[in-house]
């Protein structure tokens, strides 16, 4: 499978977290059932060969809602596969905003064949003055540059 500009896992509303933990590059979290009133989305984007930038890979981790929220964050960190699991790499994407209703930080690094990933957490404090927030994965993907 070769990676396809644009495409991307649907999209996760972003609830209020209760409850995380990290192991190797994976979050998980125990979330409330109710999204925030501003009906806030974070998804993460496949990684893909740059359309600007010859030479590089670049994955997208974008947070929007229905309407402007006092503050918006979107983060992004690329892995790629190695024998032994997945291995961090490249420029993360890391962007807050305030008083916005989207926001998208890039990150990326130099292509190699590989298969790689996007994780990238995203959060908001809604108008309720609530934080939530999610985490993504976009799954492996493999790119031949």
């Amino acid at each position: 499978m070769t990676a396809i500009s644009g495409v991307a896992l649907a999209a996760t509303s972003l609830f209020p977290s209760v409850a995380s933990a990290s192991s190797d590059g994976t979050t998980l979290s125990a979330r409330a059932a109710q999204p925030g009133p501003s009906g806030c989305l974070g998804k993460a984007m496949y990684p893909h060969n740059s359309h600007h930038v010859n030479g590089t890979i670049n994955a997208e981790a974008r947070t929007w809602c229905k309407n402007k929220v006092p503050r918006i964050h979107a983060f992004g960190q690329l892995w790629q596969k190695r024998w032994w699991g997945y291995q961090k790499v490249g420029k993360v994407g890391n962007v807050t905003k305030s008083n916005q209703k989207k926001v998208s930080a890039f990150a990326n690094w130099g292509c190699k064949n590989n298969t790689f990933r996007l994780t990238s957490s995203h959060s908001v404090t809604d108008v309720d003055g609530k934080v939530y927030s999610v985490t993504r994965n976009s799954g492996g993907i493999k790119i031949k540059c």
